[in-house]
């Protein structure tokens, strides 16, 4: 199959530009022609210039060089990842004038969000959600704390809703998780489109449990929930040592805590294999996200390496996360409960076990190189039906 890949990196590389490179890789590897797309928002004058904003509607150049590649190298697919503010939906329009069928993977929840989130000072927000036009986002200037780039986005969301892109121009959606699938449908894009096919992971191999410490690895800001995790962390002892990795606004909060707790070691930035190799020997993972998350990588990971994750009780770590069996769940934002979880992993060693068998047991099924393979060539095969029946739901091969 002939793939064209799209994606619009973003200035801080993260979990969405490591996804399309993972799958770029994977196609290649089971004998596909994958011919990448990329735009990258180091090209962009951080103030999001008028040019840019016209261009998140409909950009002339990405529509004349996807139409361009098609012809060239006879595509039968465009995946998209990240639209916006560079490629545009323009680029479904492009594919289907050049008989290519479509894909879009939703890593976040711009349809429903100008930025992508769901989360605004501190909680979740779902003010824009199901409207026709997010004229609260706009006002509030949610999206890079400006109301011109907020919106230029709620603008190119509507027109094209207006235009019918969304529901002619795209034959398959993949949302990330079941949480996701339902937000996105709320959101307006049709159902019967909408399929969930998660990310994976390469197997790091599992690892042992034998550390006295839980794991955090994340960037650190009020979003992932840093905050909660240090609060809870002096509030109350689990007899646990607590690891950090990671960057982000709060660092300095960290390294303070770090400096006056003995028990909290700052590890900043790391590379990969320390991570996983830290990962592996952890208790737990904690994960005490705020906001309705999309596919977390470190999630995967983790349960890759045996190791069951102490998430909030939201959005996608719910659908993610069965309670009890791959990990434990407390109500977003309680780190009072989170530490209660953290002291019943210690009190109850042969569940814990069990547990962390249970981890490995769900990568091997769901979240495996080979198995999102076979996930992704049933959509790819659903979006090519749907796409020579003329929008037709077929049965998938």
């Amino acid at each position: 199959m002939r793939v064209l890949l799209a994606h619009n990196r973003y200035r801080i590389r993260g979990g969405e530009d490591e996804v399309v490179d993972s799958e770029l890789v994977l196609l290649g590897s089971h004998g596909h022609e994958v011919f990448p797309y990329i735009k990258d928002n180091h090209s962009i004058s951080s103030r999001f210039p008028v040019k840019e904003g016209v261009q998140s509607t409909w950009n002339w150049e990405v529509y004349r060089e996807v139409r361009t590649l098609i012809a060239k190298h006879k595509i039968e697919l465009l995946h998209c990842h990240n639209l916006y503010p560079q490629l545009s939906p323009a680029i479904f329009h492009a594919a289907k004038t050049g008989g290519a069928a479509t894909v879009q993977t939703l890593h976040n929840y711009k349809f429903g969000c100008p930025k992508g989130e769901l989360f605004r000072n501190g909680s979740v927000c779902e003010r824009c959600l199901g409207k026709t036009f997010a004229w609260p986002g706009v006002m509030r200037g949610c999206y890079r704390d400006s109301r011109a780039a907020t919106a230029a986005i709620a603008i190119a969301t509507t027109s094209h809703r207006l235009l019918s892109t969304w529901d002619t121009k795209v034959d398959t959606y993949i949302a990330l998780t079941d949480f996701a699938r339902g937000k996105c449908i709320e959101a307006g894009l049709p159902a019967g489109r909408v399929t969930v096919k998660g990310n994976f992971v390469h197997d790091p191999g599992v690892g042992t449990g034998d550390g006295d410490f839980v794991l955090y690895v994340g960037r650190l800001t009020q979003v992932k929930g840093i905050s909660v995790l240090l609060r809870a962390w002096t509030e109350q002892s689990t007899g646990l040592k607590l690891t950090i990795i990671g960057t982000g606004d709060l660092e300095p909060d960290v390294r303070a805590a770090a400096a006056s707790d003995c028990t909290i070691n700052f590890l900043g930035v790391q590379p990969l294999d320390t991570v996983l190799h830290l990962m592996g020997r952890a208790k737990a993972l904690l994960f005490p996200s705020l906001w309705y998350e999309g596919m977390p990588r470190t999630i995967v990971e983790s349960f890759a390496k045996g190791t069951p994750v102490v998430a909030s009780d939201l959005g996608s770590m719910s659908s993610l996360i069965q309670h009890g069996m791959t990990g434990l769940h407390f109500p977003a934002g309680v780190g009072a409960a989170m530490m209660t979880q953290l002291q019943w992993i210690q009190t109850h060693p042969s569940e814990y076990a069990q547990m962390r068998r249970k981890c490995r047991e769900k990568y091997e099924a769901d979240f495996t190189p080979e198995r999102n393979y076979g996930l992704l060539m049933e959509v790819y095969k659903r979006a090519i039906s749907r796409d020579e029946s003329g929008g037709q739901v077929h049965k998938t091969a």
